[in-house]
């Protein structure tokens, strides 16, 4: 540093930081997880309050960011809350928990912005590495939005939103017992609406050929079959 000093670096911050410098303390306040502590030690604390409904509107907006990194899901998410909010009403939810409902909807796909688009939008099969990568997606989405409070239900349903009853789900590989009937809802609704969206390796189906995928998987017992049977009905066109 001292070859730059009076060039690239002032002199007077040279000389403050090579003593700090060779201190380890300093590097280890830097890491990754000691900045993080940090900030949040230094940061004032703060809080807004607002209803479902108006966070509603900044999440709808949130949707179309997450979804416009692939031309294959500029829909999906808009296109799962639009259903969930059918079925919310076929269910009877009362007004706060259908609200929370499709604020996860909106956002349940956040964590794809860590994911490489090379693997969003590869027109073959995904290698065991890349799909490792898409499995990061749920985890990251919790990460960004734990400790929102009242964001408990929501971060909950998108964590869970790739969880199968058999536990061959993830990212914790729960079974049908750990996962409610919200959760299980979500799951079902994500995977009609990815089904019947076009995307690099195959075209979208419609209502009757995503009605037997999603009945094929509910007899194997990945999928809750009572509301499969439900969506099937209550979204036919």
């Amino acid at each position: 540093m001292n070859k730059y000093k009076g060039t690239h670096f002032a002199p007077r911050v040279v000389d403050i930081f090579i003593p700090l410098a060779e201190r380890d303390a300093l590097w280890h306040e830097l890491a990754d997880g000691a900045i993080s502590k940090k900030l949040m030690l230094n940061t004032p604390e703060f809080f807004f309050e607002y209803s479902y409904e108006e966070i509603r509107n900044i999440t709808k907006t949130f949707s179309k960011i997450i979804n416009a990194k692939s031309s294959y899901t500029q829909l999906h998410s808009s296109g799962l809350a639009e259903k969930t909010e059918k079925m919310a009403k076929f269910y009877a939810f009362d007004e706060e928990i259908t609200q929370q409902l499709l604020i996860a909807a909106d956002l349940h796909d956040l964590g794809k912005m860590a994911v490489s688009n090379k693997i969003l939008d590869k027109p073959g099969i995904l290698t065991a590495k890349e799909f490792g990568e898409i499995k990061i997606h749920p985890g990251v989405g919790k990460a960004c939005l734990d400790g929102i409070k009242g964001f408990e239900l929501i971060v909950q349903l998108i964590f869970q939103h790739h969880e199968k009853l058999d536990g061959s789900g993830y990212p914790q590989g729960l079974i049908g017992e750990k996962l409610d009937f919200k959760s299980r809802l979500l799951t079902c609704l994500d995977i009609y609406q990815a089904l019947t969206e076009e995307r690099p390796y195959r075209k979208g189906m419609n209502h009757k050929a995503a009605a037997k995928v999603l009945k094929d998987m509910a007899e194997k017992n990945l999928i809750d079959a009572q509301i499969v049977n439900d969506i099937i009905q209550f979204l036919q066109p």
